[in-house]
């Protein structure tokens, strides 16, 4: 079984693409799409970087019940552009990986200086458009 570590390493390099806001057609696409559907999901492992400014998140759904919705969620947006919200908070966008390797789990990387999220807390995911 992958370790959160080599699961981490797969996409390290793409997370200073998940920072990069949305251009061209996913742009439009993100701005006249209607959000779909919300997930609740709790989080397995957190890190963040300081020197790069992002924060990764391992994730999988906080029920059994969504287990199915939030694979399909993560096949149809792979790459692209979502948003989370905690308890109390406001929407946050991030960017969204399905990890193949890591089967029914998805990795969130968003600025360090937007949100915190810690191993056991839940959050919903809202994903618009691309695919759906």
């Amino acid at each position: 079984m992958l370790t959160f570590v080599h699961c981490m390493s797969m996409v390290l390099v793409a997370s200073e693409l998940a920072m990069a806001p949305a251009t061209g057609a996913h742009a439009a696409q993100a701005q006249t799409q209607p959000t779909l559907e919300t997930i609740s999901c709790r989080v397995m492992e957190s890190k963040t970087s300081s020197t790069l400014g992002v924060a990764l998140v391992l994730f999988h759904q906080a029920d059994a019940a969504s287990r199915e919705q939030l694979g399909a969620l993560l096949e149809r947006n792979d790459g692209a552009s979502v948003e989370f919200e905690t308890a109390g908070a406001n929407w946050q966008p991030a960017t969204v990986f399905r990890l193949k390797s890591c089967f029914g789990r998805g990795l969130l990387a968003f600025p360090v200086a937007r949100a915190h999220l810690a191993p056991g807390q839940t959050f919903l995911i809202r994903a618009s458009g691309r695919g759906q």
